[in-house]
């Protein structure tokens, strides 16, 4: 699987040093040795398993497939969407709504934290149009802080609370 990820990131690496792309054409080809890696994995491990349940009863053996089925079509079929139509760095210009709107709340704490007025263990309350589930996880990665052009405001480390619907403030060491 090394050699798949190694051309996933060889191949997605270049197409990150641009800022307008119209196509996420290389996100296609390095998704494709990713999926690659990911079949020989998921190949290796269905004959482990199938191996420690041969002196077993088949409906065990059944049972596993089917529950990897269902693995598949679940988790697989969500990387897809994630790594392919969603994927943050390299999207359709159309389908930026999660870049636009990370530069939307930079552009709004940007200048609230150089003011001064957010500060360390400020919690911020986000909008309802903030709260979407693909921005949950822009939230935990702290992405947001590479929007931000001042470098006081990158001395800060926002922490999403999902129950509270809010960001807290936290300065870095």
């Amino acid at each position: 699987m090394i050699p798949f990820l190694i051309s996933f990131f060889a191949f997605l690496g270049p197409a990150l040093l641009f800022e307008k792309r119209v196509s996420n054409y290389y996100s296609y080809i390095a998704t494709f040795f990713l999926f690659m890696g990911l079949t020989f994995f998921i190949e290796e491990a269905h004959s482990l398993v199938k191996d420690l349940l041969k002196n077993k009863p088949k409906i065990w053996l059944n049972i596993f497939n089917v529950y990897l089925v269902l693995f598949l079509a679940l988790a697989v079929f969500k990387v897809d969407k994630i790594l392919m139509d969603n994927c943050f760095l390299i999207q359709y210009p159309w389908k930026n709504e999660h870049k636009i709107l990370t530069k939307k709340i930079a552009a709004r704490l940007e200048p609230l934290i150089s003011q001064g007025e957010i500060k360390a263990g400020s919690e911020i309350t986000l909008a309802e149009d903030e709260l979407t589930p693909e921005m949950e996880l822009v939230y935990e990665s702290n992405t947001i802080s590479y929007f931000m052009e001042n470098p006081e405001a990158r001395n800060f480390r926002l922490i999403y609370y999902k129950e509270r619907k809010s960001l807290l403030v936290e300065e870095l060491p």
